[in-house]
């Protein structure tokens, strides 16, 4: 289900998430290898956000506007945020699930490979 931009304030999130063998956590930057657990990067607070935000709503392409309010919520920010996290978060994945969605957005597609 997608959520509306009116909808971002009240989001919530679960604690983690696990995607290509790899576990994040929303109170920690610190992201792990799920079966030994040892740390392979870091992705910080907006960066895990815009992360949790794209995969509560995997299948959906999510605009570049929505995920600036996701991150960062009340700051001023730029749209190259939002391109930099997209960035950060592919590296630590390792899997190629962020689709760019020209003039509309990000879609997080997971599946058995990723």
């Amino acid at each position: 289900m997608q959520q509306l931009a009116n909808d971002v304030d009240d989001v919530t999130f679960p604690s983690k998430l696990i995607i290509n063998n790899k576990e994040f956590q929303l109170t920690t930057k610190i992201v792990r290898k799920q079966d030994c657990g040892s740390i392979i990067g870091t992705l910080s607070e907006p960066h895990r956000r815009v992360l949790f935000y794209l995969y509560q709503n995997k299948g959906n392409v999510i605009n570049k506007q929505l995920l600036k309010r996701v991150g960062w919520a009340g700051k001023a920010v730029t749209s190259a945020s939002v391109l930099v996290a997209v960035c950060e978060i592919r590296r630590i994945l390792g899997c190629k699930c962020i689709h760019t969605i020209s003039n509309e957005g990000y879609l997080l597609n997971v599946d058995s490979r990723c």
